[in-house]
């Protein structure tokens, strides 16, 4: 059985269907019986784990039954965790910021977080920016919204496709440790991004005293990871 047929995803969401894309091979979960293999965080208890995985990719969404199922697991298998920038506040943030989760959803990614790297002896948490692409195009992020605060800060996002290869990066590099925020550089403010898209609407770009929040990605140039999407402006731009 190859390396990638002992891969299990977890949420075959809106990521899940890029991960497919970049690595196809993988067992994928689904709550359909007709699909994928059946798994429900609500009744993990009724989930019986596959013996011959290695490696399980978690892309759903926190919740208070994440570590409670994760507790089921065996900690030589290793885990990929799809976690958020979230649980940072503010300023510059590098591989030695504490973390600093504020609601609820950052709060228990951070106790996921915690938990799996107590837990597994090989861990990646991957942290991304806010997942833009077509289907999820920045424009639709305040299409209910009157105003964009904090408006002078830039925008901390990253192309979901870029979020799969990072992850199809490491299964093929087999890279087991580390903690990863991903983010695409952006030079632009909020109000010059959205301010692109949202030309007719009428909408207040509102600015404070607040500190931004950047991520030094200097990390992938160490690791030899390129983003296929680096300019995000640009990219949206067409």
């Amino acid at each position: 059985m190859s390396q990638d047929n002992n891969i299990l995803l977890f949420g075959n969401g809106h990521l899940g269907s890029f991960i497919l894309q970049q690595i196809p091979q993988i067992k994928w979960t689904s709550r359909s019986k007709k699909e994928g293999i059946k798994f429900n965080l609500d009744y993990f208890e009724n989930f019986l784990m596959p013996k011959y995985l290695k490696t399980i990719i978690w892309s759903i969404p926190p919740s208070e039954k994440t570590i409670a199922f994760l507790k089921t697991l065996p900690t030589d298998l290793q885990v990929i965790l799809i976690s958020s920038t979230s649980v940072f506040s503010s300023g510059h943030i590098n591989s030695e910021t504490e973390k600093s989760p504020i609601t609820k959803n950052a709060i228990i990614l951070n106790e996921v977080e915690s938990f799996i790297q107590k837990r597994f002896s090989k861990k990646i948490i991957i942290r991304p920016g806010g997942l833009v692409d077509d289907i999820r195009h920045p424009k639709k992020n305040f299409r209910h919204s009157k105003e964009i605060k904090n408006s002078h800060h830039s925008p901390n996002l990253i192309h979901t496709e870029d979020v799969a290869r990072f992850i199809s990066f490491c299964v093929d590099k087999s890279i087991n440790q580390g903690e990863f925020n991903l983010v695409a550089p952006m030079e632009h403010t909020k109000k010059e991004f959205y301010g692109q898209f949202l030309i007719q609407k009428n909408i207040n770009f509102l600015t404070d005293n607040s500190l931004a929040k950047s991520f030094d990605i200097s990390w992938m140039k160490k690791i030899k990871f390129t983003l296929k999407y680096p300019d995000l402006f640009d990219y949206f731009k067409k």
